[in-house]
């Protein structure tokens, strides 16, 4: 257990933004029926008053809203009641910031949690914004909308939301995963669904007369867009509950400009989904949901088709959504097989920070990051000796060298290569090879001097006596290797020894590929150079004799998958998952400590032997593969 530390350590260096840097407006429309507000639109932007960029990750707007709904009983009298945090459906509409990004749509970056007094809109990725640049929502300049999971309308005579500020938030634990179910459709509910692929702009006139053909996939001059038809009718006597019935379409989000260039990728923010309804209809009762390996429809929780009654869309041929590129450039029809539906559980669309087990993670990570800005912030020499060691770590005099004690395979080699010395970068597909003579090239022609105060282990030790490394920055080396903009939501690293991890996107600030120590001699072959280092998480973090990086959706490594955190940030104890495996690797770690009554060199020997027999377990049996099976703390 004890290889869990990997090597070089952290100095805070968060690049984000100070909220009192940063100017706020915010309005909101009302959406009506029937002469109710069922849906909040709010309409917020966010501009950089200072200087320099700033980073949105890790703050949130906080609005308060009580969650107050009308509700109406038979007899027509209306009481006004307090709705559960988790009643409530928030989504988010295109936003982008001006002057960035091309106008992306920065919208999986945010998410959304909620009180029985608070809404948050929390940014959870990077977005940069340069000195007077602003986030806003595009067209309507609507960034969000809100409204009940049943469409209770807003309580009258109650403020439904009004701004407080920008500050940090703390982050809660993920939503649990849905279970999925089979459907099993009574005789008397008639369920289908169908695809089909739609002309081109050139065949939009000539098509505009068959009104009822339905083109299969594949058709020729019909591949511009995609349409999906639902089709539902309950002849039972009683409602049929639809709820959380998910019919999920594989799709690789890809476009076909012209034959000869062939496929190029987009990303699922780049498509257009449309749903045809009107009313109380289809578009009511549905919501999309997508992700990197297509598209989902999603019928909403408490929704029961009545007796006798049918939905379906009321597009064009009577089609439900349109699927289609900005350009109606043509999709690839080869990658819309094999759709399906299921049941899932229902899904909470927002973090609901009342329930007990998230209200008591939320506190620790609070205390834990309040003392860690109280220790950072005093000017004693002695806090200054230790600033930057994780909670709980004791400070070490002699740096403790960890790792599987696999051997390094003899074309790994960069301690002979030098600068000719080569590292596999891969992004959507896409593989390229940079040497550290072209990372440097692409630094201005010379390594930028790092400093670390302190190296955080995992197990329980910290290096305080600090560090220096010569290297670059983990921005110049990415655009180096693939340009700008890119999306991805870890970085996954591969050792010549075979290690890998994982590093969540959200946590790269200030990350640098150390080349070199402080003498200018290349890190040495017992410190795993040249490495990646991440200066707000553990050790682990940090793969040696990198071999390869890798961006793509997020993929637990060796630790991650035996049960370590997920993220893996000191400053908030993020060490375990949570679970059994947390409740193993800290009895491992509590025994271990022990053996420190015998002094230091025992201690350590412990560690080291520990380390390399537990891992030669793991790497062969699945011995704690219970870490798989828990859910991660974020």
């Amino acid at each position: 257990m004890l290889t869990l530390c990997a090597l070089f350590s952290t100095i805070s260096a968060f690049a984000r933004a100070e909220p009192n840097a940063l100017e706020t407006e915010f309005s909101f429309d009302e959406v009506q029926r029937n002469g109710d507000v069922v849906e909040l639109r709010g309409k917020y932007e966010i501009r950089n008053a200072d200087a320099n960029e700033v980073d949105l990750v890790g703050l949130a707007l906080k609005f308060r809203f009580p969650g107050t709904v009308d509700v109406r009983a038979d007899d027509g009298s209306v009481t006004k009641s307090k709705a559960l945090p988790s009643d409530w459906r928030a989504s988010c509409f295109w936003s982008y910031v001006e002057g960035r990004y091309n106008g992306t749509n920065v919208c999986p970056s945010i998410t959304f949690a909620v009180t029985s007094q608070e809404l948050e809109v929390r940014f959870v990725n990077s977005i940069k914004l340069c000195p007077g640049c602003v986030l806003r929502g595009d067209g309507s300049r609507t960034s969000f909308a809100v409204k009940h999971v049943k469409y209770l309308p807003f309580a009258r005579g109650v403020a439904p939301l009004e701004l407080r500020g920008i500050e940090q938030f703390v982050d809660g634990p993920p939503t649990p995963a849905r279970p999925v179910f089979r459907v099993c459709f009574p005789k008397d509910v008639d369920f289908s669904f169908r695809v089909s692929s739609y002309p081109s702009r050139q065949d939009d006139v000539a098509s505009s007369s068959q009104k009822t053909a339905i083109m299969p996939l594949g058709t020729a001059g019909y591949d511009a867009f995609l349409r999906v038809f639902i089709d539902v009718t309950n002849r039972q006597a009683e409602d049929y509950d639809m709820s959380n019935v998910v019919i999920t379409f594989p799709f690789d989000w890809s476009i076909v400009p012209d034959e000869k260039r062939g496929k190029v990728q987009q990303t699922p923010d780049d498509f257009f989904i449309r749903c045809h309804g009107s009313g109380s209809s289809l578009c009511d009762v549905t919501e999309v949901e997508r992700s990197r390996d297509g598209f989902a429809i999603r019928f909403k929780n408490g929704f029961a088709l009545c007796p006798g009654c049918s939905l379906r869309g009321s597009g064009p041929q009577r089609c439900a959504f349109e699927v289609y590129s900005p350009f109606l450039f043509p999709v690839d029809i080869e990658s819309v097989r094999g759709a399906s539906a299921a049941r899932h559980s229902s899904a909470r669309h927002m973090i609901d920070l009342d329930d007990p087990n998230v209200k008591k993670h939320v506190d620790q990570k609070r205390r834990l990051r309040d003392a860690h800005v109280k220790a950072s912030s005093t000017s004693t020499s002695e806090a200054c000796a230790v600033r930057g060691v994780a909670p709980g770590n004791r400070a070490v005099k002699k740096f403790i060298v960890l790792d599987l004690g696999r051997p390094i395979p003899p074309e790994h080699d960069p301690w002979t290569s030098g600068d000719a010395f080569e590292i596999e970068f891969e992004h959507q597909g896409a593989v390229v090879r940079r040497s550290l003579g072209e990372l440097r090239s692409a630094n201005g022609g010379k390594w930028t001097e790092f400093e670390l105060r302190a190296w955080n282990c995992v197990t329980g030790w910290s290096f305080a006596d600090g560090l220096k490394f010569n290297g670059v920055g983990l921005d110049v080396v990415l655009r180096c290797a693939f340009g700008e903009n890119l999306k991805f939501e870890c970085l996954f690293q591969t050792g010549a020894d075979g290690y890998t991890t994982s590093v969540d996107a959200r946590d790269l600030d200030g990350a640098f590929l150390a080349v070199t120590d402080e003498s200018g001699e290349m890190v040495s072959r017992e410190h795993g150079g040249p490495r990646l280092v991440f200066p707000t998480l553990f050790g682990w973090k940090s793969a040696k004799y990198l071999k390869s990086v890798t961006l793509r959706a997020y993929e637990g490594g060796f630790w991650e998958k035996l049960g370590c955190h997920r993220r893996g940030r000191w400053a908030l104890d993020e060490r375990w998952a949570s679970g059994t495996s947390s409740r193993v690797w800290t009895a491992l770690a509590w025994l271990t400590n022990r053996y420190q009554i015998f002094g230091d060199a025992i201690w350590i020997w412990v560690m080291v032997v520990g380390g390399k027999v537990l891992g030669a377990i793991a790497s062969f049996t699945s011995l704690f593969s219970i870490g798989n099976r828990n859910r991660k703390l974020q």
